[in-house]
Order: C-alpha cells, then structure tokens, then sequence
C-alpha cells in the first residue's frame, strides 16, 4: 500500500522489471556481471535498452564490477 512498517518477517519479495515501485524512486547499486540476478532489480529503475547503454558506457570508462567495483545513483 505504499507505506514502510518495521517488523521481524522475512522479506520474500523479488523486484523484477515488471514491479511497479510505490515507495523508492533511486537505488544505489554496484555493477554486476551479465546475468546477474541483481539486474533484474536494476530493470525495475531502467529499461533492458537503457541498463545496456550505462553498462556500456561505464565499462569503456574504466569502471570495474563487483567485488572491484564502482557503485551507481539510479534515479527514476
């Protein structure tokens, strides 16, 4: 419903391109490898044509993925 409520369950959902966010409008992110399950979550910030062209243009800027890595602002 939009709203944060603290609590002691465990969190079961998967944010994938199809989620509609009601809270967030930015992350904070590391690159990751291709394939990464973790740019299923990106998706829901950006379309599949935009994550490519930004991991494009951080890789021939240098920047490293992963445990090496950089870190993003994606704001939505």
């Amino acid at each position: 419903n939009g709203t944060i409520q603290e609590g002691s369950q465990l969190a079961t959902l998967v944010i994938t391109p199809a989620y509609r966010r009601k809270i967030v409008t930015g992350v904070i992110s590391g690159f990751h490898e291709n394939g990464a399950s973790h740019l299923q979550l990106l998706g829901s910030f950006l379309t599949i044509t935009q994550l490519e062209a930004a991991y494009r243009d951080a890789e021939t800027r240098g920047y490293l993925c992963h445990e090496f890595g950089d870190s993003c602002l994606i704001l939505n």
